[in-house]
């Protein structure tokens, strides 16, 4: 067993519920494997943070895809005129009556 997990291991067995906790981390190495789990607990335990939930929590985080980066456009999509505000357009809508 990796030194991470077994720290997180002797840290939840000390709090009440702690054997259902660490089951709980077990089980999440079976679903998404040892090596990302460690590196789930390795940074609970650098947050000093180290519960099942928040151990779930890095989990997801590394599973979820990075963000893109942004896209830069082109000058030439800027507006050259602005839209002005008519509201007379949304009266004659309504029936002529202004609000």
């Amino acid at each position: 067993m990796p030194a991470a997990i077994g720290i997180v291991k002797d840290k939840l067995l000390k709090s009440p519920q702690g054997d259902r906790a660490f089951v709980e981390v077990l089980l999440a190495m079976r679903q998404y494997g040892a090596d990302l789990v460690t590196v789930a607990c390795e940074r609970a335990l650098q947050q000093g943070a180290v519960s099942a939930p928040v151990i779930l929590n890095h989990v997801h985080h590394l599973l979820s895809p990075a963000k893109p980066e942004p896209v830069t456009l082109s000058t030439a999509l800027a507006l050259v005129i602005e839209p002005t505000a008519d509201c007379a357009r949304y009266d004659s809508l309504r029936g002529g009556a202004p609000c």
